[in-house]
């Protein structure tokens, strides 16, 4: 596993210096862990944002991120959510991108509740700038997670996980910085402050890593599979009512098409109303009081 990740730090170092130092985003296997630091501190919470894959939309070749929960910091396997896409325009240095639809609810922290990126469409992809590593300092920057066009106050030059990486501080917070090949300190989809208004507490990216897993020295655990049976689901295939058992001894439930993208969540219901929704394959993902979770097959015609 070690061999694979030298293997995979010097092609991208390679690819890195073939495009005149741009420093890209969209590579895979690349890892963002991100942990939320209270005021004493100690890492209380992480988050853990990973590329794996590509697909084409609108005749454009977009790389997957997807989100993995962590349970007592280690990631667990099971919870991988598609969460969004992104691709880089290498000549331009421009990094293009945006959520699946519908799945920002829950990611909130993650995403500028001020910016002017549209996060709102449950049944598509719609394309931002995100990124513009094209200008310098005095250049006005003017991607959809800023709320107003910004100016570049300074232009610094770190060496931050084993890249020479560009650092664009904005004028007016210093907690403002777009890096190069990273994105900011809160991760890919939030351009302005790490802190969370009204708390202690603020997100600081503490690893970013290209590789799998062992070999960014992230642990992982498998959730325990539920018994089936014990939260059985009826009619299958499902007409309008999808009525599910033991409803008091689940703490939630999600709904995903069969591309993986999540539609809806539900709390204390017995039944979904599998109407509004369009024919299909759907998977439903039932989490009991335990934490121990079952994936359910679901034909709606």
């Amino acid at each position: 596993m070690k061999q694979l990740f030298i293997i995979s730090l010097l092609l991208a170092k390679t690819f890195f210096t073939n495009a005149q130092n741009y420093i890209p985003m969209a590579v895979e296997n690349a890892t963002w862990q991100m942990a939320s630091i209270d005021q004493y501190p100690h890492l209380s919470q992480i988050i853990v944002l990973r590329i794996e894959g590509d697909t084409i939309v609108n005749n454009s070749t977009y790389s997957k991120i997807y989100h993995y929960d962590t349970t007592y910091g280690k990631v667990t396997v099971q919870s991988k959510k598609l969460l969004g896409l992104i691709r880089d325009n290498v000549p331009q240095r421009k990094i293009y991108g945006g959520l699946i639809g519908g799945v920002q609810y829950g990611f909130e922290t993650f995403l500028d509740p001020d910016g002017q990126c549209d996060w709102s469409d449950q049944n598509g992809f719609t394309e931002h700038l995100l990124y513009d590593f094209s200008l310098t300092q005095g250049d006005t920057i003017n991607t959809c997670m800023l709320p107003n066009p910004t100016s570049i106050s300074a232009v610094e030059t770190t060496n931050r996980f084993g890249f020479e990486r560009r650092n664009f501080i904005l004028e007016g917070n210093g907690h403002s910085i777009m890096t190069e090949g990273i994105g900011t300190c809160i991760g890919i989809f939030k351009g302005r402050e790490c802190l969370i208004a009204g708390s202690y507490y603020s997100f600081d990216l503490f690893n970013y890593c290209i590789g799998d897993f062992e070999d960014c020295n992230i642990l992982t655990s498998v959730i325990e599979d539920i018994d089936s049976e014990q939260f059985n689901t009826f009619p299958n295939p499902v007409i309008d009512k999808l009525f599910i058992e033991n409803a008091s001894k689940i703490a939630n439930i999600q709904l995903y098409s069969l591309e993986g993208k999540l539609i809806s969540s539900f709390k204390n219901v017995e039944k979904i109303e599998m109407i509004k929704y369009d024919p299909g394959t759907y998977f439903l993902k039932i989490e009991n009081n335990s934490g121990q979770r079952v994936t359910k097959k679901i034909i709606k015609i």
